[in-house]
């Protein structure tokens, strides 16, 4: 005892319990050893998953870091290349929460755990949305020499949306915000869609072109 972090020779001394014994000579006469030092870093847990969500569900925003403190010899800490929490979403169709261990990975893939993770275990939470492809109905204001209300279709006419699976089972259709027949005409209709609140689109840079038909039946 009494030895710092560092490396440090000792003499060996030999005590013989029987007094009529007496030792003449031995070797080697010390030994060396080393101290590791006793370190706390902060290092950072990367979230994984694994499994497929049950079908026409997807993964929300998931929280894809945590900082946790690390602690152990040296030598140990300094050789952890990642930290790791791998969360299982298989088969889930519903937001949760889940604890997940942390493990630490040398640069050869292989787990170690000769150190102490503070905390061990986090809590993910697993935002799960619900996908569903509903109609685009068109909405349409004004009036128009040429364009008839009628005679006017949205393509594509079907929009995969996502949110909570609540809100998601009362809409059987996404309207777009109403459009003037003259911008229409004019081939400068801005499309955009009246997403309920807590719905979004599975594909955000989805676009959309409205077509029509002049009233005389001739195609524009």
């Amino acid at each position: 005892s009494g030895y710092n972090a560092g490396e440090h020779t000792v003499p060996i001394v030999i005590n013989t319990l029987d007094p009529g014994i007496s030792v003449d000579r031995f070797d080697p006469k010390s030994v060396v050893f080393k101290i590791d030092e006793n370190i706390k870093k902060k290092m950072t847990v990367e979230i994984v998953t694994e499994g497929n969500l049950k079908e026409d569900f997807i993964l929300g925003k998931i929280k894809k870091s945590f900082d946790v403190e690390v602690s152990g010899a040296k030598t140990f800490v300094e050789n952890i290349e990642k930290l790791t929490a791998l969360v299982n979403i298989a088969n889930r169709d519903e937001s949760t929460v889940l604890p997940v261990k942390v493990v630490a990975y040398d640069k050869n893939g292989e787990e170690l755990n000769n150190i102490k993770i503070n905390p061990n275990t986090i809590d993910v939470e697993v935002p799960v949305l619900m996908t569903k492809t509903v109609p685009v109905k068109l909405k349409t204001y004004g009036f128009s020499n040429k364009v008839s209300e009628n005679g006017v279709t949205i393509e594509p006419n079907a929009v995969s949306i996502k949110g909570n699976t609540a809100v998601l089972n009362k809409i059987s259709e996404i309207s777009t915000k109403p459009i003037s027949l003259s911008d229409i005409e004019d081939g400068i209709a801005d499309v955009k869609l009246n997403l309920p609140e807590g719905v979004s689109l599975v594909e955000h840079e989805a676009k959309f072109v409205v077509k029509f038909s002049v009233i005389n039946n001739v195609l524009n």
